[in-house]
């Protein structure tokens, strides 16, 4: 998996630190990262999706899927959380417990798509330690 992030770091807003230990966390389970990056262009092809990116990385990466995530209103429907077992309400909100887990027990969820929609909501009502948020650290 790949991100690719137009700000200078993931998670935009967030506390550095704890930006630091989710980005470390990701890498060390395969997940890539471009920051500073923009995607210009989207060209399918037979085999892959080809997006043409300009930034901190510049160039060409191949995809089967892109699944793009802006704005500040959940945008759950459009990434079909079902077909992982992750239960929506009728408003496109993906439901979480205390520790930002779903109802699929395996997956956690944060930002847009809980309704918590800004940075500052997510850490007053949820207030998590990295070790809580990110389980296979401990």
């Amino acid at each position: 998996m790949t991100v690719i992030e137009f700000m200078d770091q993931i998670a935009p807003g967030a506390d550095a630190e704890a930006v630091h230990i989710l980005r470390t966390a990701m890498e060390h389970q395969g997940v890539s990262f471009h920051t500073s990056t923009k995607v210009t262009k989207i060209k399918p092809t037979k085999p892959a999706l080809v997006l043409a990116c300009d930034g901190g990385f510049a160039g060409e990466i191949a995809a089967d899927a892109v699944i793009q995530a802006v704005g500040r209103r959940s945008n759950g429907p459009q990434v079909k959380p079902e077909m992982a077992g992750v239960a929506m309400d009728d408003r496109g909100i993906i439901g979480i417990d205390a520790s930002c887990r779903t109802s699929a027990a395996h997956i956690f969820a944060i930002g847009d798509v809980t309704g918590l929609c800004c940075t500052n909501r997510v850490r007053t009502k949820v207030p998590l330690s990295p070790d809580r948020l990110i389980p296979w650290l401990q």
